[in-house]
């Protein structure tokens, strides 16, 4: 890594670090507000924030083995509104990973205050982003959109839009959302137990499909209609406690509890 430093280009001075850290893609650049320049390396995502400071910022995110999957080779990535899109290529769409291997996209939100990072969806084979309109545009040639039928409203991604030949902005449409599907992490709770009671806090209640797990099996799937704390079905005790939830709704909060004086 170098960093060029100076107030004229032709007058520039360069710092190398005396770290071993490479980029392995020209296309994965870009810069966050607060974070610095970001790029894919051998190891993770590294950031840069002046002479002699970088830092791997996926390094609690993704193994290293995880991260040679994605081929990081093939990373195209832009910034919109300081979340960093990453995009990785298959070995069939130019990337030399493991045969097989499905599109990956990630959103990475680093900041103190970020969500972390997001598989996406879709894929892209080329993003912009029009700084005038703070509009991301994307050329998707893959979408895996969750398409469950207990979702109270099924997805509807237009038809024709993961051939290629079609230029989609994200966001562009508010009618038309495009249906998410986020598992959290893996609970391992103090003793066995049950969770009885739920409650779920979200902007609207049109598309919530909510899932609870224990101990990797699925216990209950309920729609969500509302606020008020709802029943789960009765089930043995578990120590491992999983939530997924699918749907179209801004979701803010999820609450389980053994007893439905311990929701807030």
């Amino acid at each position: 890594i170098y960093v060029a430093t100076g107030n004229d280009p032709a007058a520039y001075s360069m710092s190398k670090f005396e770290v071993p850290y490479a980029a392995v893609s020209k296309h994965s650049f870009a810069y966050l507000t607060g974070v610095g320049v970001v790029f894919a390396g051998t190891d993770g995502l590294m950031a840069v924030t002046g002479v002699g400071q970088a830092r791997n910022l996926t390094d609690g995110v993704f193994t290293l083995r995880q991260w040679k999957a994605l081929d990081p080779t093939t990373i195209r990535a832009v910034q919109h509104n300081d979340i960093y899109w990453l995009f990785a290529r298959p070995p069939e769409q130019g990337g030399s990973g493991t045969p097989g291997q499905t599109y990956k996209a990630y959103a990475l939100d680093m900041k103190s205050s970020g969500f972390g990072v997001v598989e996406m969806p879709f894929h892209a084979s080329a993003v912009h982003v029009d700084p005038i309109t703070d509009t991301m545009y994307l050329v998707l040639d893959n979408i895996d959109e969750p398409d469950d039928p207990s979702l109270p409203i099924p997805p509807t991604t237009p038809a024709g839009i993961a051939v290629g030949n079609v230029i989609a902005a994200f966001e562009g449409d508010a009618d038309n959302r495009m249906t998410f599907r986020w598992k959290g992490k893996l609970w391992l709770l103090p003793a066995q137990a049950a969770m009885v009671m739920a409650r779920v806090r979200a902007e609207d209640y049109d598309n919530i499909l909510l899932r609870v797990y224990g101990d990797g099996v699925q216990v209950d799937e309920v729609v969500v209609t509302s606020e008020e704390e709802f029943t789960l079905a009765e089930t043995d005790a578990y120590r491992k406690l999983e939530i997924e939830v699918l749907g179209t709704s801004t979701i803010r909060e999820i609450q389980l509890a053994e007893d439905v004086r311990e929701l807030g």
